[in-house]
């Protein structure tokens, strides 16, 4: 089982070094999504290769995020 503290260790750490982020030079899919009551805005890129996802790059801002 997995402590709260590990969980809030690990959402500390990809919150100070997030993965993936950035964008992508040509991507085939774009997906995007705002609440508007709190301001969060996530945008997603993918890149496929063979019906795969090959490639994901976010872009996030927001309270949570």
């Amino acid at each position: 089982m997995t402590t709260e503290d590990e969980l809030r260790n690990f959402l500390l750490k990809h919150a100070r070094h997030p993965a993936r982020v950035g964008e992508l030079p040509a991507p085939h899919g774009i997906g995007e999504c705002r609440n508007p009551a709190c301001g969060d805005h996530v945008r997603a890129q993918i890149t496929l290769n063979q019906a795969r996802i090959d490639q994901i790059r976010i872009q996030t801002t927001g309270c949570a995020i």
